[in-house]
C-alpha cells in the first residue's frame, strides 16, 4: 500500500514586509520559516515516494518468492511421487553400506517392510559380497564417484532369487570424504528369462540345423545296415542257427537305436513331421511293454493297468510310442543305474491309462470342456532333485552320467506332447520316485483305423524298376531287395545317368526310385526332366530327411510317394507294390 498525505498544505504564500524595520524582520523570518517548511515537505514527499517504491519492490519479491516456493512444493511433490511409484529401486546407504532411506519399489522387490530394512546392511540381501572393501563395485565408487552397471542376484524374503541390474553413486561431505551412497536397482528377471528363452530357441535351431543336415547322410548309412539286416533276417528263417539269429538281432537292435537317435534329434528340433492317425493308447502301451519286458533287467517289475475300453486319441503312433518308451526307460534307469552302488537296485514301473477328471488337469488348463485321456508312468526310483525340476525338459540337460544319457529324451517327450496339443505333468520327490502324467485329447472309435498287414511281410511283384542313387551301397541294396521280390532293376549313380537310361527305356520302366540329395542333379531337378520325357511317370522318392522343402515341392509336382531311409525289405516292397497298383496317385504320400 502506498503512503500519502491526507491534506496538502499551501507553502506558496509569502508575507509582505512593512515599512518599519521590525515588521520587515518579522516578515523575513516568517518567509524563511515557510521556505523551510516547504523544503521539509518536499523531503518527506520524496521519502514517501521512495518508501512506496521499496514497498512495490518488496511486494514483487514476495510474489516471486511465493511462486518459487510453489514451484519447489510442486517439484518436491513430483519427486516424491516419482520416488514412490517408479519401478526402479532407490536405496540410500551410509558409507558402510547400512540402509538410511529407500523407496517402496525396494520393499516390493525384497518383500520386506520399510521398517525391517532401515539400518540393515545391504550385503544381507545379495549372494555376492559386492560391498566388501576389495570388491570391484566398491572400489569404483571410491575412485570414480560412481560405478558401472552390474548384474547380480538378490534374495527375497521367501528365499526366491531375483536377477537385478544395479549402479551406484557416491556423495561426499564438505571435506571431500565419502558421505553416503545412492543405489539404483532394476528387476531384470523377466529380461533374463526372455534371454534364456531366446538362447533356448537358438540352441533348438542349432540342433534342428544339425539334425537336418546329418539326417540324410546318417540315414543313408543306416539304410544300408537296416536293409541288409532285414534281408539277412528273412534268409535266416530258413536256417536253424541260434548264434546267427542272435547276432542278427543284436545288429538290428543297434541299428534301430541309431535310427531312433536321429528321430529324437528331429523331434527335439521340430524338424520332423507328425502324421496323425486314430491311436488306441492301450495298444501303444502294449507295444512298448513288449519291448521293455524283453530288455529291462528282471529286478524291475512292469505293471500295466489298461483301460477296459479303447483309449482313442489322434496322434502319430510312432512318436507316441517313442514318448512312452523314453519315459519307461527313464523310470527304469532311476531304479537301477542311477542308484548308488550300496543301494538296492530294482522296483516297480507302473503304467496306467484312464479317463482324466478335470481336477487332474485343472492346474494345466481352465478348459472344463476338454475330454482327455491320462497316461501315468510311475517309478519308485531316485526321483528328481527340486532344483532340477525346471530344467528336465531342456535339450542336453541330464542327471545321468554322460555315457548313459544324451539329455534329449525328456526334451523330445515335451515337444511331441506339445505338438499333439497335449499336456504333461510331473510329480516327483527325491529318493522316492517320479510320476509323469500325459494328457491327450480323446478321439472317437469311429475314426479308428486298423493296420492288418504284417510288418515283416514281403510283397512280390513284377516289372522293371530304375534306381537312381549316388550311394553305391544303397543302389546295390535296392537292387538286391527288389530282385528278391521278383522285380528287374537298372541302377544309375546320378541324375544325368538316370535321365539317359530313362530316355532309352522309358516305355519299359514301370517305376523310378529316386534319391533326393545327389550331386550333379538333385532328385527334384532329375524328376522334372524325367517328367518331360514321360508325363505319366511313376516315381518313388527316397531320402533320409523328409522335411526337405524339395521333397514337398516334388510331391506337389507329381511324385507319387516318399519313403524315408532307412527302410526294411518289407517296407520297400509294400510301398513299391502300392505305387505300381496306383494306391499313391500324386497325393503327397509319406511313408515312414
Amino acid at each position: 500500500m502506498d503512503v500519502s498525505f491526507t491534506q496538502r498544505k499551501d507553502y506558496s504564500i509569502r508575507v509582505q514586509p512593512a515599512d518599519t524595520s521590525e515588521m520587515f524582520n518579522l516578515a523575513d523570518s516568517l518567509n524563511n520559516m515557510i521556505i523551510e517548511l516547504e523544503d521539509n515537505f518536499n523531503k518527506r514527499k520524496s521519502l514517501v515516494d521512495e518508501l512506496n517504491q521499496q514497498n512495490k519492490e518488496l511486494q514483487r519479491e514476495i510474489l516471486e518468492r511465493q511462486e518459487v516456493e510453489k514451484s519447489l512444493v510442486e517439484s518436491e511433490n513430483k519427486y516424491k511421487s516419482l520416488y514412490n511409484t517408479i519401478m526402479e529401486s532407490f536405496i540410500n546407504l551410509d558409507s558402510d553400506g547400512f540402509i538410511k532411506e529407500l523407496n517402496p519399489s525396494f520393499c516390493k522387490l525384497t518383500g520386506y517392510l520399510k521398517d525391517d530394512l532401515i539400518n540393515k546392511n545391504i550385503s544381507e540381501f545379495f549372494f555376492d559380497d559386492i560391498f566388501s572393501p576389495s570388491s570391484k563395485f566398491r572400489l569404483q565408487l571410491i575412485s570414480k564417484g560412481h560405478s558401472e552397471i552390474i548384474e547380480t542376484q538378490l534374495i527375497r524374503i521367501n528365499h526366491e532369487i531375483v536377477n537385478v541390474e544395479m549402479s551406484g553413486h557416491l556423495s561426499q561431505d564438505n571435506s571431500g570424504n565419502p558421505y553416503d551412497i545412492w543405489l539404483i536397482m532394476r528387476d531384470i528377471t523377466e529380461r533374463k528369462n526372455s534371454e534364456k528363452q531366446l538362447l533356448q530357441a537358438q540352441k533348438m535351431e542349432t540342433v534342428g540345423n544339425l539334425a537336418g543336415g546329418l539326417a540324410h547322410d546318417f540315414n543313408n548309412v543306416l539304410a544300408g545296415i537296416v536293409g541288409t539286416i532285414s534281408v539277412m533276417k528273412l534268409n535266416s528263417l530258413m536256417i536253424n542257427n541260434p548264434d546267427l539269429n542272435e547276432s542278427i538281432s543284436i545288429i538290428e537292435r543297434a541299428s534301430l537305436r541309431a535310427s531312433n537317435m536321429v528321430q529324437q534329434l528331429l523331434a527335439v528340433s521340430r524338424k520332423n513331421e507328425i502324421t496323425l492317425k486314430t491311436v488306441d493308447l492301450n495298444k501303444s502301451v502294449q507295444h512298448v511293454y513288449n519291448i521293455c519286458e524283453n530288455t529291462f533287467d528282471k529286478s524291475v517289475s512292469i505293471v500295466c493297468n489298461y483301460n477296459p475300453e479303447p483309449a482313442m486319441i489322434m496322434a502319430d503312433p510312432t512318436q507316441i510310442e517313442q514318448v512312452i518308451l523314453n519315459l519307461c526307460v527313464n523310470g527304469y534307469h532311476a531304479m537301477t543305474i542311477m542308484k548308488n552302488p550300496d543301494e538296492h537296485r530294482g522296483g516297480i514301473l507302473k503304467i496306467c491309462i484312464e479317463k482324466a477328471k478335470f481336477s487332474d488337469y485343472a492346474h494345466l488348463t481352465n478348459n472344463v470342456n476338454l475330454e482327455l485321456w491320462s497316461l501315468k508312468i510311475s517309478d519308485n526310483g531316485v526321483g528328481i532333485p527340486k532344483n532340477n525340476i525346471g530344467k528336465i525338459f531342456d535339450p542336453f540337460f541330464s542327471t545321468k552320467d554322460k555315457e548313459k544319457g544324451s539329455g534329449l529324451g525328456l526334451s523330445m517327450v515335451y515337444n511331441i506332447i506339445k505338438r499333439h496339443k497335449g499336456y504333461i505333468d510331473v510329480n516327483t520327490s527325491e529318493g522316492t520316485g517320479s510320476t509323469f502324467t500325459l494328457f491327450f485329447r480323446a478321439s472317437t472309435l469311429d475314426e479308428f483305423e486298423t493296420i492288418s498287414e504284417d510288418e515283416n511281410e514281403v510283397h512280390k511283384g513284377t516289372g522293371l524298376i530304375l534306381i537312381i542313387d549316388d550311394e553305391e551301397m544303397i543302389r546295390n541294396l535296392g537292387k538286391r531287395i527288389l530282385t528278391m521280390c521278383g522285380y528287374e532293376t537298372i541302377v544309375a549313380e546320378n541324375g544325368l545317368k538316370g535321365i539317359e537310361i530313362y530316355k532309352e527305356k522309358y516305355n519299359e520302366i514301370d517305376l523310378v526310385i529316386l534319391d533326393m540329395a545327389m550331386p550333379v542333379l538333385s532328385g527334384k531337378e532329375t524328376y522334372f526332366q524325367l517328367k518331360e520325357i514321360n508325363p505319366e511317370i511313376k516315381t518313388l522318392m527316397a531320402s533320409g530327411f523328409k522335411q526337405d522343402d524339395r521333397v514337398v515341392e516334388s510331391l506337389d509336382a507329381g511324385v507319387n510317394a516318399f519313403i524315408q531311409k532307412p527302410f526294411t525289405i518289407s517296407k520297400l516292397s509294400t510301398v513299391v507294390r502300392d505305387v505300381l497298383d496306383g494306391k499313391y496317385n500324386n497325393c503327397n504320400n509319406f511313408s515312414d
